[in-house]
């Protein structure tokens, strides 16, 4: 069964297997047959993660992602569940609002989740 929990300010129920925090900090994403190149984290849970990335990686592909936090560094191996480019504007808008230049969200999934111990510790140690 899914973990539920509502959040008070906006009501919305999280029906995830694994929910997630908002996570943003840049990482790591290295295609198992490609070099490795700068992903951003937008949010991240025990199972996986969505991140932005701007080289060519396709749904299905293995891909390792790697991250940051406190002082500690994580480290999954992963798929790509999927991919969709950025339309011009949303490229236009995280250029001017965040200072981001991607092309590509990718949700991914890791093939063993964080454990419960490690995610917890990303919880509480990813505000830099």
């Amino acid at each position: 069964m899914a973990a539920e929990s509502t959040s008070p300010r906006s009501g919305f129920v999280e029906r995830r297997k694994n929910p997630r925090i908002f996570f943003e900090h840049f990482g790591t994403l290295t295609p198992r047959e490609g070099h490795p190149g700068e992903c951003y984290i937008v949010n991240l849970s025990r199972g996986g993660c969505m991140a932005y990335f701007s080289d060519s990686v396709h749904t299905g592909d293995a891909i390792v992602v790697s991250f940051s936090a406190g002082d500690r560094t994580f480290s999954r191996e992963a798929v790509v569940r999927s991919e969709r480019n950025f339309t011009h504007l949303r490229r236009y808008i995280l250029q001017i609002g965040k200072k981001l230049d991607f092309t590509t969200v990718l949700n991914i999934s890791f093939d063993e989740p964080l454990d419960t111990t490690d995610f917890g510790y990303i919880s509480l140690n990813h505000i830099e």
